[in-house]
């Protein structure tokens, strides 16, 4: 049976009153004896415990934020990067629709850079204002009238760099738009010119398309002719039948990338108490590295100034770092801790998705493995400070117990249990309230008001409680912050698909059917579908630039606009003939209306009349619907294309558009789509591409199938084909069969 801690001193105590001095003395000491090691096991029981839980949260904590915090940085770039391949491969599309139909664009002269406009290299380029324009030099030993007509017909490509380096300004960025053509001339969006006479093609984002025959991204280099700085490029070839012409993208400032690694830098700090962040390229090298001015560390400075000095990487001699970025060079995720100089230091690195790229950050281990050591010496020394105190005190009660022994013998039973109190109680409180905060009772309080060192350990316990309890509070509010942005983007997609039609109409003269499926963010694909009146019937399928919220948002309006304008014309028409380009150009007019987010969407618009099988159809710069026809089992299915292709809605106003019109026979079959469904990649980064979906079609589109089957089973073909692969676009198409009337 146990014996409580007060009884026993009880018992003690009664039995000193039954002896003689000597053996009462004797046992008084033994009893304070046994007190002080009793008060010093729980104290280290007390500081061995909270040291084991302080140390293992505190390292564990701090090394899974620093890697969170190097991937969001990773994600960003990663994002920035993607925004810029797809933009530079739209240039490269549009140029190629231009020479595949030069007779269907105008001849716009483009000047050539005057002496005045050309960039002064000790004058950094914000200095130069915001107006972005369009110009051309020439290569040395270049005739310019021998290359007239192929500079007339490229520069229907100007406005387009235009408007993606005014963008870029309004972002407060530098994004010049660059055309190098195999000819010898070079064409430029920019808020100055390049320097005459200039040998392009030895350029670095010339070479890398040139070279790789595909977009690529140049490793950073030094600006020529303008103030010396650092940018990359993004650039991809571009070709008419089969012949590489020239290359066509962008020349970017590091700034944004700059600022997205300084924004980062800073969050690293006010976590932690000093930090540095670098970005390698697929090489190995230094693209730059970002450190917080005025730091005392010695090795964060020396590491920062040389990976400034130079793009190869520092070297440091210190094994474990340096396997760690020979792990980083090689695509690896991780976070290490290392010494050095008698220092710690704990380093994360993570790769950025697709680019071969990789962000690694650097701090202290003060801030994380140092604090853990730091506070379990904190802990250790109050403890043994402590016992120290009470060890002293103790020998002070001897001298005094000595003197009043004859006292305490006299009311031995009395003056015992209240000596037991006093000696045991705090004790036992103490541990009984350690037990329940180890419980997760993080709101109780050891209330313990001896006066001496019991007490302060039990302050101490309460400090730790209270640190503790706060840190897992804002743990919480992170992550319900997280949820909230989520479950506003889950909201954004749910109102996208709403906006949606999804019952399809039974119609004797026609069949149809359209699916539309999201990507994880919230994008900008739509379709509709609608009677203009009991013998018109219009379908409209669309995509949005942008995705997000934003995008969304564009959608909507584009779809009631069309919508509104499509039905207003019809109605005002009183049964004449609807001009439906004109429809569609006014619509963009509106689009073009206080879009100083420069969105922009292509829309294929089209209006069936029921009773002749006349289709009339403007395409406003999207992908070519395919057409299904011919007689009996056996369809023939082939692409729609203009020889002049219209501009796409919102990006230039007062554009024109031209109607199409097609009869359809009975049994013919439109199957409408956006860039999703041909852009579709699977795992080795391969497109489904125009090429498969004409297969495809012509395998499984025949002996009069429903829309919806077809449908239904191109897309389980596209499931197959992208397998496990990510889907990073909308993927939307809709089918219309002609049944006659």
């Amino acid at each position: 049976m146990k014996v409580s801690i007060r009884t026993r001193v009880s018992l003690v105590l009664i039995g000193f009153a039954g002896v003689i001095l000597m053996l009462a003395f004797a046992a008084a000491l033994y009893g304070m004896a046994w007190g002080r090691d009793f008060a010093t096991h729980y104290a280290k029981e007390i500081s061995n415990s909270s040291i084991h839980n302080s140390s293992d949260t505190i390292v564990s904590m701090r090394r899974n934020e620093l890697l969170t915090l190097v991937e969001q940085t990773a994600a960003g770039i990663d994002e920035f990067t993607t925004d810029v391949r797809r933009d530079v491969h739209l240039l490269k599309l549009e140029m190629e629709r231009i020479l595949a139909d030069p007779e269907g664009y105008k001849r716009t002269p483009v000047p050539a850079a005057r002496p005045e406009q050309v960039l002064d290299e000790n004058i950094p380029i914000e200095e130069y204002g915001d107006r972005v324009f369009s110009f051309i030099t020439y290569a040395p030993g270049i005739d310019p009238a021998s290359l007239q007509e192929e500079i007339a017909v490229t520069s229907n490509i100007q406005d387009f760099l235009i408007a993606f380096s005014e963008r870029a300004v309004q972002r407060g960025a530098h994004q010049t738009g660059v055309l190098g053509a195999k000819s010898g001339f070079l064409m430029k969006a920019d808020v100055g010119a390049s320097p005459l006479n200039l040998e392009f093609r030895q350029s670095a984002w010339y070479r890398a398309a040139m070279e790789k025959g595909e977009l690529a991204f140049t490793p950073v280099y030094r600006t020529q002719g303008r103030k010396i700085e650092a940018a990359i490029a993004c650039t991809e070839p571009y070709s008419k039948d089969g012949e590489v012409m020239g290359v066509i993208g962008f020349g970017m400032g590091l700034e944004e990338l700059s600022k997205l690694m300084r924004d980062d830098l800073d969050t690293i700090i006010e976590a932690n108490q000093d930090g540095i962040n670098f970005l390698l390229d697929e090489r190995g090298k230094v693209i730059f590295c970002q450190y917080e001015e005025g730091s005392q560390d010695e090795f964060l400075a020396d590491f920062s100034s040389q990976a400034v000095r130079s793009a190869d990487f520092p070297k440091i001699e210190n094994t474990v770092f340096m396997d760690a970025v020979d792990e980083m060079r090689n695509g690896a995720k991780g976070v290490v801790s290392f010494e050095q100089d008698g220092k710690g230091y704990t380093f994360a690195y993570v790769p950025v998705k697709g680019m071969g790229w990789s962000v690694g950050a650097v701090i202290p281990m003060p801030t994380v493995e140092v604090l853990a050591e730091k506070n379990r010496q904190q802990i250790l020394a109050l403890t043994n400070e402590h016992i120290q105190e009470l060890e002293a005190t103790m020998g002070q009660r001897n001298l005094w117990f000595a003197l009043i022994i004859l006292l305490l013998a006299a009311w031995g039973l009395y003056g015992g249990r209240r000596l037991s109190d006093r000696l045991v109680r705090p004790l036992l409180n103490l541990r009984n309230g350690i037990n329940s905060i180890a419980t997760g009772d993080f709101d109780h309080r050891i209330e313990i008001a001896t006066g001496d060192e019991i007490e302060e350990v039990a302050d101490a316990v309460n400090s730790m409680t209270v640190e503790l309890k706060a840190y897992i509070e804002k743990l919480k509010k992170i992550t319900a912050e997280e949820e909230r942005i989520q479950a506003e983007l889950d909201t954004a997609k749910g109102i996208q698909v709403g906006m949606l039609p999804h019952v399809f109409p039974r119609h004797t003269a026609f069949d149809i059917f359209a699916s539309m499926e999201a990507a994880k963010s919230v994008g900008g694909d739509f379709y509709d579908f609608y009677f203009l009146d009991e013998n018109h019937f219009a379908i409209t399928i669309a995509d949005v630039s942008d995705k997000g919220v934003a995008a969304a948002l564009f959608m909507a309006r584009a779809k009631t606009i069309l919508k509104n304008g499509a039905l207003s014309a019809r109605r005002l028409a009183a049964g004449a003939e609807t001009d439906w380009g004109l429809v569609v150009a006014q619509a963009n007019n509106q689009l073009c209306e206080d879009n100083d987010e420069m969105q922009f969407v292509t829309v294929f618009f089209g209006v069936l009349d029921l009773e002749t099988g006349e289709f009339s159809y403007v395409n406003g710069g999207h992908n070519p619907p395919l057409w299904g026809h011919g007689l009996g089992e056996r369809m023939v299915w082939e692409y729609l294309r203009q020889e002049k292709r219209n501009n796409m809605l919102g990006a230039i106003e007062e554009s024109e558009y031209d109607t199409v019109r097609l009869t359809l026979s009975p049994g013919d079959m439109l199957y409408l789509y956006t860039d999703g469904v041909t852009e579709a990649m699977n795992e080795k980064q391969e497109q489904y591409s125009e090429r498969r979906l004409h297969e495809v079609l012509t395998r499984i589109a025949q002996g009069g199938k429903s829309s919806e089957d077809i449908i239904l089973t191109l897309r389980a073909d596209m499931k197959e084909f992208v397998q496990d692969a990510e889907q990073s676009d909308d993927i939307t198409m809709l089918g219309v069969r002609f049944l006659g009337v």
